[in-house]
């Protein structure tokens, strides 16, 4: 009796150093993909970046006097995500009833999130990340996205949240 024990035990470690071994190996070449140059750092006005991937085109779309306004697009033209650098966002935009609210840090800076899935089961999502109370400016970056399959979600996700003040190279 105590061999079949045994046997499940080797099996568990077998599982749990595969398990491992799978995980330093996403790992590896999460590595290895960030250094052939699938991500580039995008460099936003007021000082910001986004790290966004490679195959994605970002356009400044707009300078109207007090905002500035990025589109971020795939490379057949479909808009992944838009942000929005100034002091007047339009925060009346907000999910429906039914969306998952939340607040947390985007590189240390106070942020709010919207997240849900659209009536065709596509994902949108909002977030406003509050740079600065008054001044200078930006004081606020509003990043938004709709009408997004799940894997188009998560990559608009992960460049939400790479969202970061640049060090000028003087304080590095």
């Amino acid at each position: 009796m105590e061999q079949p024990l045994v046997r499940v035990q080797l099996t568990t470690r077998l599982q749990v150093t595969a398990l491992v071994t799978f995980a330093c190996l996403v790992k590896l070449s999460w590595s290895l993909a960030a250094d052939s140059g699938s991500e580039k750092v995008e460099h936003l006005e007021g000082g910001y970046a986004v790290q966004v991937p490679a195959d994605l085109k970002v356009a400044q779309v707009s300078t109207v006097g007090d905002f500035v306004l990025y589109r971020l697009t795939d490379r057949a033209g479909k808009l992944v995500l838009a942000i929005y650098l100034g002091n007047f966002p339009d925060t009346k935009v907000k999910g429906p009833k039914h969306s998952v609210k939340s607040s947390s840090s985007i590189a240390g800076l106070p942020a709010t999130s919207d997240r849900w899935r659209e009536s065709n089961g596509s994902y949108a999502g909002i977030t406003l990340i509050r740079l600065s109370h008054s001044g200078p400016w930006p004081e606020f970056a509003h990043l938004f996205f709709d009408r997004l399959s799940r894997t188009e979600s998560e990559s608009a996700e992960g460049i939400v949240h790479s969202f970061h003040k640049e060090i000028p190279p003087t304080q590095q």
